[in-house]
């Protein structure tokens, strides 16, 4: 949107270029695991103590085990537990502290705790987001303890196609293969229409269904 002086509005619908690459499929593993190990490795960079956020899951479990090596099993891990076992991934986060002999730190929260918790990141967020909330929660609670720089596997799902959602990209690009208009259409079937008829349209670049599958998640 551009705003004149004299109060004109111009506005228009973009969506940023993509420049086509190509990459050689040859020592993906070694190379992959390179570019994780010098990431973490800067990241470790800071005149206070880094620790990191363990929740269990493959991202900040690879992310912890790299770190620990490098700080000589000297880092600080803190984990966030819930009472709902369902929703409690505690368990797997104290063993990978004990295989990567880390400094482990379980704070449990209860219900209430994460109701006040979530209630308070909603009132705070620029913008709609599922895993800002995740994140506020768990970063509220360690810098409690003081911590003021800590590792996070979030991005991992973006960068490697984690989330379940992912799988809808090929239906995606069919629907964005219409007309706006025919799926405007799909908005009288509520919420979910809306968004189908907002999926930007088909072109050369997987960037934009991927987009719009991390926005239905």
């Amino acid at each position: 949107m551009i705003i004149a002086a004299d109060g004109a509005v111009e506005s228009w619908r973009y969506w940023p270029k993509q420049k086509a690459f190509g990459s050689s499929t040859e020592n993906v593993v070694p190379r992959l695991r390179g570019l994780i190990d010098k990431a973490v490795e800067e990241h470790l960079l800071s005149d206070v103590p880094v620790a990191s956020f363990l929740s269990g899951g493959i991202d900040s479990s690879v992310i912890t085990a790299l770190a620990a090596q490098k700080l000589a099993n000297k880092l600080q891990t803190y984990s966030v537990g819930f009472d709902q076992a369902e929703f409690d991934e505690s368990a797997i986060a104290d063993e990978v502290a004990r295989r990567y002999g880390t400094t482990h730190h379980q704070i449990r929260l209860s219900e209430e705790q994460v109701i006040e918790s979530v209630t308070e990141a909603v009132a705070k967020l620029d913008l709609p987001s599922v895993d800002a909330i995740n994140t506020y929660i768990v970063a509220h609670a360690v810098a409690s303890h003081g911590v003021k720089v800590a590792l996070s596997g979030l991005g991992g799902d973006e960068l490697f196609g984690g989330y379940p959602s992912f799988h809808d990209i090929p239906r995606l690009q069919l629907i964005a293969a219409f007309p706006r208009f025919l799926r405007r259409l799909a908005s009288l079937a509520g919420n979910l229409g809306d968004r189908l008829a907002d999926v930007p349209s088909t072109g050369p670049s997987r960037a934009r269904p991927l987009a719009s599958a991390f926005f239905y998640r």
